[in-house]
């Protein structure tokens, strides 16, 4: 009772003060608008990494240890067939001096400007290095030219395809640069030719995820904002109700935007889909306070406005406060990820699902206040057949309803054992885009996508066994000089690893000490270690810099091995493969003196992915815990909890079968949507029960399930449509986790819709 007087007195001071209080709303917004407008999106890899990931910290280390850096690549299959042509080779040439001159290039590397060895006739090989020949100097005989380039361990899968019909323009990159103006500038001169060319590469697909994230933002704005009008349009009929909505909406989204960027967050890969949420979360409020006020005219014929707004609020306060509550507690729960990305999208979403309860509230008495509402307006009962239909359904068919929820539960557990994660970046566009096309062509010919990365370190002089003689030691400090790095051991050992990725069948293009030795070797010379340290002493730093500095690390004694792995494999299965390289490698460096790591952007994906399925494991039980004593708390009935709790559970599971038995992995973005769901999908559970125990004061359980279902059956007829059609929005993204995102929670609301409207009351008239 005392809470009751209190928000009437609340709820009565703003509808007597409707104008100041609409005033002070739009204060509000503008002030929010203000930081909304500097939100920021990121897609970096960074953006992804967990706290505490100890591979992210040894992945800088690399970087720093071995000066690492991005690169473009660009595929290029002349029409010809003939990528060694005179006019194949001009038109590479005039392609690297056109990408050479933008500010962010660092360098290039092609077959046009390859260093070539062994391809001028009659010259030896230190004549040949001092040449620093490539096939478009004129001593070069082109025969030869193709030939070693075809040969060449560090151009193979790299510069030219396996086949030799399409030749690589890898494009590395300066640090400290925004890559995304470089992109748009490569994708500028690649499209003003004719010739068949494709781009790739990691910064190509965090650029191409920005822009679609960004393109999303804009899409699901104006096209939820006019679908939702429509909807509310069929619903209503009533434009102050449409306008209602839309204002409502777009306040919660700017105010949520601006402590978003408050709070200093970016929107990433994962937070991208929060407007679609908010949208929804939104107009499920703003229809159930409609439709009851609907109801009110027709109950309180007498009632005045004010009154009616009042009655309205009041009673629609407990049930919308519990439907937010569970909302709340499933954004929350992602909070149980150490992954920063989700943590606040469950901070943020959080906010923004109060800031929608309590604007919605507020906004709605205002404006309604504001605007005249016709007291003969009724809201189109397009639903109506449908609702009627389920509740025969319920009170007539016992049997047949546990038996189908039995096969449900059934199913769900046959099917959840077959769930899988994945996180493939060619499969995150659609097919037929550009970059999707442009990626495949690459990992296909070109050697693979995403990094992988192997470092060997070898035992410290400390942790040898060694007699400290003095022949010991005078040998210790002979083999501390650059040149005596390239021991027997090491080459052995780079070839031992280097032979087993090339036996892989994930593994595309392979760099390593061994690319060297593979090298030597066509160059005619033994590959020992003597060879090695006359070449490191001998050559220039240009060439050094490609063939030692990137594979040995003289300092930190170590060996790196770059590997590109074939990302479009669909026998891939990533969490295992990394596995399985480390178990064989430690199997095939057992019997060394060594330690490795297994390491890259890859592995890095990789850990993500697992952490968040790990975490969102937690996540949902806690969602199902919290949800559960909310239902008691809610309810005052452990009955009635556990009906509700099982209600939504069904057809939760059930999405989740189906998804392991289709073999659809979840993906970074879809492994949030088991808590996201469960929190959302419960509300009908709440409204429909509050309804229901209202009813069963005055009728009998089978009229007050008819009862609920025309009254209450209504809103969440409504509000499940305009939720399933906002995230249905989603499948216009050119980004396919989002896509099924929007699939798949569309499905989860669909099932829960049923199960709140068939299993529920049937569960409710168990004596």
């Amino acid at each position: 009772m005392q809470k009751n007087n209190f928000l009437s007195l609340i709820f009565s001071g703003v509808i007597n003060h409707y104008r100041l209080t609409l005033l002070l709303c739009l204060s509000i917004f503008l002030f929010f608008l203000f930081f909304a407008f500097r939100i920021s999106i990121d897609a970096s890899s960074e953006s992804l990494v967990y706290d505490d990931n100890q591979n992210y910290k040894t992945y800088e280390n690399i970087v720093q240890n071995y000066q690492g850096s991005d690169f473009l690549l660009l595929a290029y299959t002349p029409k010809s067939g003939d990528v060694f042509s005179k006019d194949s080779i001009a038109f590479i040439e005039e392609l690297l001096q056109k990408i050479s001159k933008l500010d962010a290039v660092q360098s290039t590397l092609s077959i046009a400007n390859a260093p070539l060895l062994k391809s001028i006739k009659d010259f030896s090989l230190q004549d040949n290095i001092k040449a620093n020949a490539n096939i478009l100097s004129p001593q070069i005989d082109i025969n030869l030219a193709k030939e070693e380039i075809l040969n060449n361990p560090f151009f193979k899968e790299n510069i030219i395809s396996e086949d030799s019909k399409t030749a690589g323009i890898v494009v590395f990159l300066k640090s400290g640069f925004d890559y995304s103006h470089t992109i748009d500038e490569i994708k500028k001169i690649k499209n003003s030719y004719k010739d068949e060319m494709y781009i790739g590469g990691v910064p190509l697909i965090v650029d191409d995820i920005v822009y679609y994230i960004k393109s999303d933002l804009l899409v699901y704005t104006l096209l939820l904002g006019l679908i939702l009008a429509v909807v509310m349009w069929l619903f209503f009929r009533n434009l102050s109700f449409v306008i209602l909505s839309i204002v409502v909406c777009i306040f919660t989204l700017v105010i949520s935007s601006g402590i978003f960027a408050l709070l200093g967050y970016k929107i990433t890969i994962v937070s991208s889909n929060y407007i679609s949420i908010l949208f929804v979360v939104n107009i499920s409020l703003i229809i159930h306070l409609i439709v009851s006020y609907l109801e009110n005219i027709k109950k309180y014929k007498n009632a005045d406005k004010k009154r009616l707004i009042l009655i309205t609020a009041l009673q629609k306060t407990t049930p919308s406060f519990y439907a937010v509550a569970t909302t709340m507690i499933g954004f929350l729960g992602l909070m149980f990820a150490n992954i920063m990305p989700i943590v606040h999208l469950g901070v943020v979403m959080a906010i923004g699902v109060l800031v929608a309860l309590i604007f919605t509230f507020v906004v709605f008495m205002s404006f309604m206040m504001l605007v005249r509402i016709p007291r003969e307006v009724e809201f189109v009962s397009l639903g109506l057949r449908i609702l009627e239909f389920s509740s025969n359904i319920a009170i007539n068919n016992k049997l047949r309803i546990y038996f189908v929820a039995f096969l449900c539960v059934v199913f769900s557990v046959y099917g959840i054992r077959y769930l899988s994660v994945e996180n493939s970046f060619i499969n995150y566009f659609k097919s037929g885009s550009e970059i999707k096309e442009g990626l495949l062509v690459i990992d296909e010919n070109l050697g693979g996508t995403i990094p992988l990365e192997v470092i060997v370190k070898f035992a410290t002089n400390e942790t040898k066994d060694s007699i400290n003689d003095e022949f010991e030691s005078e040998f210790e400090e002979l083999a501390k000089e650059d040149k005596y790095f390239f021991s027997e051991e090491k080459l052995r050992i780079a070839k031992k690893i280097h032979e087993y990725f090339l036996e892989n069948e994930y593994a595309g293009s392979i760099l390593s000490l061994h690319s060297v030795s593979l090298l030597l070797e066509e160059l005619g010379l033994k590959p020992d270690g003597f060879t090695f340290s006359f070449l490191y002493d001998n050559l220039d730093e240009s060439l050094k810099s490609q063939l030692f500095y990137p594979y040995a690390n003289i300092q930190q004694d170590e060996l790196r091995f770059v590997v590109r792995i074939l990302d479009s494999s669909s026998s891939l299965k990533r969490d295992e493969f990394i596995k399985q390289v480390k178990l064989e490698l430690a199997n095939i460096l057992e019997s060394e003196n060594v330690s490795f790591e297994v390491n890259g952007l890859m592995v890095l994906y990789n850990d993500l992915l697992q952490s968040l399925i790990s975490s969102q494991v937690d996540t949902l039980l806690f969602v199902m815990l919290i949800i559960f004593v909310l239902f008691v708390l809610v309810f005052r009935s452990f009955k009635l909890a556990i009906i509700a709790f099982v209600a939504n559970m069904i057809p939760l599971c059930v999405v989740f079968g189906i998804l392991g038995i289709s073999g659809i992995s979840l993906d970074i973005m879809t492994a949030t949507i088991a808590a996201i769901s469960l929190g959302m999908g419960v509300d009908h559970a709440i409204h429909y029960i509050h309804r229901y125990k209202e009813e069963i004061k005055t009728n009998s359980k089978e009229t007050a399930i008819r009862n609920s279902h025309k009254s209450i059956g209504n809103a969440m007829y409504y509000t499940a449509v305009v939720i399933i059609i906002g995230f249905l929005t989603m499948t216009s993204s050119s980004f396919v986790p989002t896509i099924y995102f929007g699939i798949i929670t569309s499905a989860v609301m669909i099932l829960m819709l049923i199960s709140s409207l068939i299993l529920l009351p049937r569960m409710l008239l168990i004596k």
